[in-house]
Formats: structure tokens, sequence, C-alpha cells
């Protein structure tokens, strides 16, 4: 699917992670659970894999993606506390 750099195996072709493979792991699920598209970390995972020539434009997809889910959480924040104030008059 492209969504992490191929995964080296093992004689039998048994795939063999190595400690990186398993934090880009930690990293793409992170990601996709916080709502980044498939089609955009495939994107992300394809300028990783072209090394230091696209290391501003990762740390400009990177701070977006940030300030996007900034934005998210302060809306979260604000339904909460709109939430537990109604919980409250219920009380």
């Amino acid at each position: 699917m492209g969504l992490i750099p191929s995964i080296t195996r093992t004689n039998g072709r048994v795939r063999d992670y190595c400690e990186e493979d398993l934090h880009w792991i930690i990293f793409i699920k992170s990601m996709r659970s916080a709502g980044l598209s498939v089609k955009s970390l495939i994107h992300y995972t394809i300028l990783s894999q072209q090394g230091t020539k696209t290391k501003i434009e990762r740390k400009h997809f990177l701070s977006k993606a940030k300030a996007e889910l900034v934005g998210k959480n302060d809306d979260l924040q604000k339904t909460i506390g709109q939430l537990e104030l109604k919980i409250k008059d219920l009380s």
C-alpha cells in the first residue's frame, strides 16, 4: 500500500522488523488515528524515502498536520466543556 517502507525479509521470506520499522508503524498508526489520510501518509513515506533532500517539505507536512490537529483539539476541548456544563445542569 505504500504506508511503510519496505521491510527486510529473512531467507524464508518472513518479515524481519527492526526497531526503526516498529517506530514507523507506530507513527503511521497514530497519524491515521488522528485523521490523516492514507494518501497524505503515502506521500510523506515517499518523501521520507528520498532522504535529506526532502527535509524541508517533510517538515512543512508535519507542521501543517500538527497545526490542524491543534485546531481539532481546541474544538474538542470546547465541546467537552459544553458537555461538562450540560452534565452539571442535569446533576
